[in-house]
């Protein structure tokens, strides 16, 4: 789906490039607005839910517009486990660190979900009784979010929707009060965030990631293609910057949608880790203050390449040290030896 999408836009954009001349009506076309229903596992009591969407623009401007892959992917996720404790790999995370997690259901808990693009995450998590604050930082995409959770038919005549929509930029300050929340979401949810190369974007998104959670919080990441490089193995800068402040695992294809087990999707999950709790997000210019027990965390998650800067800075330093000593050695040699040489010539 995602792939139709991206060759129409680039379609549109080569006929632009072109001087096409009816490439302003097929913009148009490809531009109009849709809507697609989207079916749950009977068993989770979630009915349809037909959500509004718009074909991403020219240059994959806006593909907060149209519903992707991993956010049905993940959607799908929760309704088809209505027990998170009884799933092994969220029992085991952070197990030795928090206990891991031991949720009997999804009711009751607090949700934010970052980037929610057309909303059918957030809205399928609210039927399913999270209170959700839905977040974007795209006018337009925020405009057409609010539009679709407002038109869910929402249980019992409710008046207010159970899911809020907010703008939010990922790295700004105090995030909980400008959501309107006391204390960290139980529940983080973001579906195609980590993409291309972009460590700047990253470093917000893992500030934001911190700062809504806290060692009783379970973040969910879902990503089909297009995701950044080394994403779906579970390693790279982005998991490095991860590596300070969250336990991580990419749960099992078999947890999945089976229609979307060789799709290319993938689902982590994430768990705070205790001792991070007082330590404040990496800033955007890297990884080069991490030392100590955290700097081995981002070196393991990151490979050794790349590790803090401070470190490779300190095995250069140490590389350096031993060919100087190497060298004083030789040196010694050589001249012991024209020395014993000289002795025997006299």
């Amino acid at each position: 789906m995602r792939a139709r999408r991206q060759e129409c836009s680039q379609f549109l954009w080569a006929c632009e490039k072109a001087g096409v001349s009816d490439e302003p009506a097929l913009a148009a076309a490809a531009g109009e607005r849709r809507s697609r229903t989207f079916a749950f596992p009977p068993a989770s009591g979630v009915e349809p839910v037909t959500i509004a969407w718009r074909p991403a623009g020219r240059g994959l401007a806006q593909t907060g517009l149209a519903p992707w892959d991993a956010s049905y992917v993940l959607a799908d996720f929760l309704c088809r486990h209505p027990v998170p404790s009884a799933l092994p790999a969220l029992q085991q995370l952070g197990a030795e660190d928090s206990g891991g997690c031991a949720w009997q259901e999804w009711r009751g808990r607090s949700g934010v979900e970052l980037g929610a693009g057309v909303g059918l995450l957030s809205i399928v998590a609210a039927r399913l009784g999270v209170s959700m604050v839905a977040t974007d930082g795209d006018d337009a995409v925020l405009e057409l979010l609010a539009e679709n959770v407002a038109s869910q038919p929402w249980e019992d005549g409710e008046a207010v929707p159970r899911v809020r929509v907010r703008p939010l930029r990922w790295g700004a300050p105090a995030v909980l009060g400008a959501l309107g929340l006391t204390r960290p979401a139980g529940l983080v949810l973001a579906t195609g965030v980590v993409y291309g190369a972009d460590p700047e974007g990253w470093a917000g998104l893992v500030d934001s990631l911190v700062q809504l959670s806290d060692e009783d919080s379970l973040v969910l990441l879902a990503h089909g293609q297009g995701a950044a490089p080394g994403l779906h193995r579970t390693e790279g800068p982005f998991f490095a910057r991860l590596a300070c402040h969250f336990h991580y695992t990419a749960l099992p294809l078999q947890t999945l949608h089976p229609d979307y087990r060789g799709s290319g999707c993938v689902v982590h999950a994430l768990r705070r880790r205790r001792d991070s709790l007082a330590l404040a997000p990496q800033p955007a210019s890297g990884l080069a203050a991490l030392d100590g027990e955290q700097g081995k965390r981002v070196a393991r998650a990151g490979g050794a390449e790349r590790g803090s800067a401070l470190t490779k800075k300190r095995k250069k330093g140490d590389g350096a040290k031993k060919k100087k000593k190497k060298g004083k050695k030789a040196k010694k040699q050589r001249e012991a030896k024209h020395g014993h040489q000289g002795d025997e010539v006299k």
